[in-house]
């Protein structure tokens, strides 16, 4: 079966979609044997081979290199939690959650039982009466993102071009107000302030690595700018070191900026009493 799933697969990703979805289908019509008291054995035997029936879902983990008790995105737990419910015969998402946790299941590496996401997701979904389906925990988990680290930021909103929302298709953050918020935290930061949000930045796992970097490096720019301007430096110092330091990581605005703030400084030098 594990040959029909990658040969689906080949098909699917070749864009063949009509025979990938025709052994996506003999994968879910064998579901109807599953609790016939009458089905052969032979049949049942390749049932117990066949449990995950969600076979799109099954194709996006392999793609993303996720399994069943380790997923990095809302759509790839949702897949997961759903399987596992069905595999181990549970009769709700809702009570096949406490035993998924307790199984080991992580979400972007972490136990689901430490996550801040999976914990209030596990309290809506214990409150949740009817049958969930996949996509519901998905959107759920995308409107748990956009609570924690989006709609706070509402307030900002008024202002024109405060921020440029971004949002990440996989958490629902809104990676533009991330963004923001850090940029506001740098504008006034001193040296020890610059040092504590480098580490912020660092440990915060909604942020993607390209926008970490990106961040990380507007962090040695302020450091960067801040010496310059707290320092007590000669003309010479200034023109042949500091103008020689400016990382080749910042960017043209960083560089021309710490140019015009070095110039600002020679001058005052240039114009003091001699």
């Amino acid at each position: 079966m594990k040959s029909l799933i990658k040969i689906a697969q080949k098909l699917d990703n070749s864009g063949q979609y009509k025979l990938a979805d025709k052994i996506a289908q003999i994968i879910m019509d064998s579901s109807q044997y599953a609790n016939n008291p009458y089905t052969p054995k032979n049949i049942m035997d390749i049932r117990k081979q066949l449990v995950p029936t969600d076979f799109r879902g099954e194709i996006y983990q392999s793609k993303k290199g996720d399994t069943l008790l380790s997923t990095n995105d809302g759509m790839s737990f949702a897949v997961g939690l759903m399987d596992f419910a069905r595999i181990n015969k549970f009769p709700t998402v809702q009570a096949a959650f406490d035993a998924y946790a307790n199984a080991g299941a992580k979400y972007r590496g972490q136990s689901i039982k430490k996550d801040p996401v999976m914990q209030e997701l596990y309290k809506r979904v214990s409150k949740t009466g009817s049958g969930i389906t996949r996509q519901m925990i998905q959107d759920e988990i995308q409107q748990i993102y956009r609570e924690s680290l989006g709609m706070d930021g509402a307030k900002f909103e008024s202002s024109p071009n405060a921020w440029q929302r971004n949002i990440d298709p996989n958490t629902g953050a809104d990676l533009g107000y991330l963004e923001y918020q850090y940029g506001q935290m740098m504008e006034n930061a001193g040296a020890n302030e610059l040092l504590s949000i480098t580490g912020m930045i660092d440990k915060d796992e909604h942020l993607p690595e390209t926008l970490k970097q990106k961040l990380q490096n507007d962090v040695e720019y302020r450091k960067f700018k801040t010496k310059i301007e707290t320092g007590n430096y000669s003309e010479t110092l200034l023109n042949e070191g500091w103008r020689n330091l400016i990382p080749n990581n910042f960017t043209i605005e960083q560089k021309q900026d710490l140019e015009n703030l070095i110039n600002q400084k020679v001058q005052e030098i240039q114009n003091r009493p001699r």
